[in-house]
């Protein structure tokens, strides 16, 4: 006849199997989520800018900002009219065509 009690220990044995490589798995893996959360933190710190200590940085730090700005006048714009007044005026806009900052020098952070 059929024994089920073999069944049930067969079934027990799968199971382990399954748990044993889903742990394994996760543990393969722990390195690479590791490393992703590293680079996060990294990521976030360099977003936080350059760290500074009162009376424990020193450096010398130069900085030089180059912007390109064109302005454009406009003279003698026709502005609307207001209990029966006609009147004129003249209209700007700037625009930035370029920006482009740079930082150069040193700095230390003491301990």
């Amino acid at each position: 006849m059929y024994d089920l009690n073999k069944n049930k220990g067969q079934s027990s044995l799968e199971f382990a199997l399954v748990l044993i490589c889903i742990v394994g798995a996760l543990i393969a893996m722990r390195i690479y989520v590791v490393r992703a959360l590293q680079g996060r933190f990294r990521q976030a710190a360099d977003q936080i800018g350059e760290q500074y200590e009162l009376g424990h940085t020193h450096g010398t730090l130069t900085t030089t900002i180059n912007k390109q700005v064109r302005n454009e006048v406009e003279s003698h714009v026709e502005i609307g009219s207001r209990e029966g007044l006609h009147g004129y005026a003249s209209r700007s806009r700037e625009f930035i065509e370029h920006d482009d900052t740079t930082r150069t020098g040193t700095e230390t952070v003491g301990e």
